[in-house]
Formats: structure tokens, sequence, C-alpha cells
């Protein structure tokens, strides 16, 4: 799995048990598994390849969605974005 992740980005901290606990009060829901296992491997980053096909069009382009990055767990990550915490109407 380490592979997908582009190695001149600095990772947030290691996952804890903590972590995990922490984000899920603090934002009122149960993150997915998958999310949680790939935090385990790594902590969030920039992805070696970030355009991805899609059948569907999206405001990005008509063939493919751009994910340039995956947050991490924790106060660098998902739990650090002031924009991404209004846009989606985060506690």
């Amino acid at each position: 799995m380490r592979d997908i992740w582009d190695d001149g980005y600095s990772q947030s901290k290691k996952l804890t048990e903590e972590m995990v606990n922490e984000a899920e009060k603090k934002l009122g829901v149960k993150l997915p598994k998958s999310y949680i296992e790939l935090c385990k491997i790594q902590n969030g980053g920039n992805l070696k390849y970030c355009d991805y096909p899609t059948s569907v069009p999206t405001n990005w382009a008509n063939d493919h969605v751009n994910v340039p990055e995956i947050y991490g767990i924790g106060k660098e990550g998902i739990l650090s974005s002031d924009y991404y915490i209004e846009e989606w109407d985060l506690p």
C-alpha cells in the first residue's frame, strides 16, 4: 500500500487509538474502518498519482477526479482545516 504515497511528504504523527477516538468525538461521527486502516499504514500525505478515472463528469473534468492528498487523523489532518470545517458544517 505504501507505493501510493509521494515520498516527499512529511506525514502526520503515527496514528493511535486515542487520536481516532478524539476525532470521532469531535466530529460526532464514526470514521470508516477502511480510512482508519489506511491511516495506520501512513497517517495522511500526498499521493503519487492524483487523477482517477470516473464515468461520471465532475466539476474538475469529464473523465476523472483529482485527489492530490489524503488528510490523516489528528490535529495536523482532518481536525486542522477551518475551511473544511466551515464548508462541511462540522463542529
